[in-house]
């Protein structure tokens, strides 16, 4: 009867292990999405700062044409065929900052759930030690209660075999 419930405890045991094991792994997992995820975060929403820079001059003269240099090429500026045309600059400078902007929605949505998945491996970790730290405990138990059975048992059998060695003699 000992050996089966002993068994059965360390294979219980065993089992929470390798899951413990796993959902490191999926921890370790997640970190390193997550790092990847601020990297891109940040270096998103460093492009739209820098694409604001850029366009800043221009943005400012919107409702004019006084803008003589290109910011991105430094070319002429003009509404002839002598350069850039300023319409078209305004149009290029409102989608690419209009990009960068959605990229880093995109990216920022993109943050929130993989933290969100990042959270709940975090939980499952926590979840499962809490398990092998139950199934440990028990199995100590269970062990230490049969061990005092044997040592009560055998403790019983030395004490018949010393009186039937004095009944012997």
């Amino acid at each position: 009867k000992r050996n089966i419930e002993m068994k059965e405890l360390n294979n219980s045991a065993d089992l929470a292990e390798v899951s413990y094991r796993k959902a490191r792994e999926n921890l370790a997992a997640s970190e390193r999405k997550v790092d990847r995820i601020e990297a891109r975060l940040k270096t998103s929403k460093f492009a739209l700062d820098g694409m604001i820079t850029k366009w800043d001059g221009l943005k400012n003269n919107e409702s004019n044409s006084d803008v003589k240099i290109c910011p991105t090429c430094k070319q002429t500026v003009s509404d002839d065929e002598t350069g850039h045309f300023h319409t078209d600059l305004l149009t290029l400078m409102r989608n690419e900052t209009s990009n960068a902007k959605q990229d880093v929605k995109t990216i920022e949505k993109d943050f929130l759930n993989i933290s969100k998945e990042h959270d709940n491996c975090i939980e499952h970790v926590r979840n499962i030690e809490r398990e092998v730290l139950e199934k440990t405990e028990k199995l100590t138990k269970v062990r230490n209660s049969w061990r005092k059975r044997i040592e009560v048992l055998e403790s019983k059998v030395s004490s018949c075999r010393n009186s039937h060695m004095n009944l012997s003699h």
